[in-house]
């Protein structure tokens, strides 16, 4: 269980947290081991203790202890959002060999939310904005996904009633609000 947490928590500090934070993409995995040392060092201490205390006590109460634990911080965590939508569309968005799966998440995402500058239940384009005016290859991916996403929504293979519309609106216009956005961040 906490190696699951381990290997969410990589993912979370390389392709959210670290980046948000002024790291960039290329020096993330090694500043995501390096902030995950105090909980491998925990785990190597919690081992043998938890062991001993397992076996004089009974592991029962360990066992519904962790459990009540782990529920109460689901109940926490779906009670507010943790990830923003542009985080989450970043996520999709810089992928190079993007899938179909990928296409249709972002198709939905931008289907269901709009693109504004802010994260208000919405997919802040400044933020992508922001990313895509440091990092050129970045933003060569981002465009070229998003190209991808107005060619599936043409097609409208599976996608709910309406969704082509908006996000071939989308797609189509928010490319040259990326590349206006990337040129004022950038200074051009």
């Amino acid at each position: 269980m906490l190696s699951r947490l381990q290997f969410v928590l990589i993912i979370w500090l390389q392709g959210i947290y670290l980046p948000r934070h002024g790291y960039s993409f290329a020096d993330t995995p090694l500043w995501a081991g390096i902030y995950l040392l105090p909980l491998t060092v925990g785990f190597l201490l919690a081992g043998p203790v938890s062991g001993t205390l397992s076996d004089r006590y009974g592991a029962r109460w360990f066992a519904t202890g962790g459990l009540l634990l782990v529920a109460d911080i689901w109940c926490f965590a779906l009670a507010i959002r943790t990830v923003p939508l542009a985080e989450l569309m970043l996520t999709k968005l810089q992928i190079i060999e993007v899938n179909e799966k990928d296409i249709r998440d972002m198709v939905l995402l931008l289907y269901g939310h709009d693109v504004a500058d802010h994260d208000d239940d919405s997919v802040n384009g400044q933020r992508i904005a922001e990313l895509c005016a440091s990092d050129w290859g970045l933003w060569r991916t981002i465009t070229g996904n998003l190209e991808r996403c107005r060619e599936l929504a043409q097609r409208q293979s599976g996608l709910p009633p309406g969704a082509h519309a908006v996000v071939v609106g989308t797609a189509i216009t928010n490319p040259v609000e990326l590349t206006r956005r990337f040129a004022a961040v950038a200074g051009g």
